[in-house]
């Protein structure tokens, strides 16, 4: 699971500038990603939790992956103009890879139509970040609303669930479009319990 607890942080500095390279999670999933995009024919769409880990990826990328990287696009926090012409650069070019966090504006409500996309990997689970003190506050109301303590399953698991279809729906548009969705976390495929229920991230109809 690319959690913070097997990952650690992406960066060994404040600054952002060198990725952390030697956590074996972290290399597990940079040879992934490599391996798909060393097989696939076109323009690709690489979802990570956040910005800062799709920068560490683009940065990864960039230097350590035997695959062919040559049109790396990196999503930011960004203005309008500025993602509109990060767009327009992407979808002109026949084997882009474009780099973003799950929770960016080029995840949902974009058409990828046509061959402008070939796949997409969704690496980890786009969890909200569960830590700030809103997160606590809105997982006791739901706990308390709901009175069986799922509140995790209500306040992040859903809205995650909801995410990555977004996420998988921006290759497969139509019943005439084909490509490539990767589901790149043990969490998809192992079986979770939480109080009161058990649910399987695999259930993504």
């Amino acid at each position: 699971a690319f959690k913070y607890q097997a990952k650690g942080n992406p960066f060994t500095d404040t600054d952002l500038t060198n990725p952390n390279i030697t956590n074996t999670v972290r290399q597990k999933y940079l040879s992934a990603t490599s391996t798909v995009l060393s097989q696939t024919d076109g323009s690709v769409l690489i979802v990570l939790p956040s910005y800062t880990e799709a920068k560490w990826m683009y940065d990864v990328l960039n230097t350590h992956s035997q695959a062919n990287t040559s049109s790396l696009y990196l999503d930011t926090a960004s203005t309008n103009a500025e993602t509109e012409s990060l767009k327009h650069d992407f979808f002109n070019d026949e084997s882009g890879i474009l780099l973003t966090g799950a929770h960016g504006t080029l995840t949902e409500g974009v058409d990828y139509y046509g061959d402008r996309l070939a796949a997409v990997i969704c690496l980890g689970v786009p969890l909200a970040n569960t830590n700030e003190p809103k997160s606590k506050a809105l997982i006791s109301t739901f706990d308390e609303y709901y009175g069986n303590q799922n509140g995790f399953e209500y306040a992040f698991t859903i809205p995650a669930f909801r995410q990555v279809r977004q996420v998988l729906g921006r290759v497969i548009r139509s019943h005439t479009d084909i490509g490539i969705t990767v589901l790149c976390d043990e969490r998809y495929t192992v079986p979770h319990t939480t109080t009161g229920t058990t649910a399987s991230w695999t259930t993504m109809q």
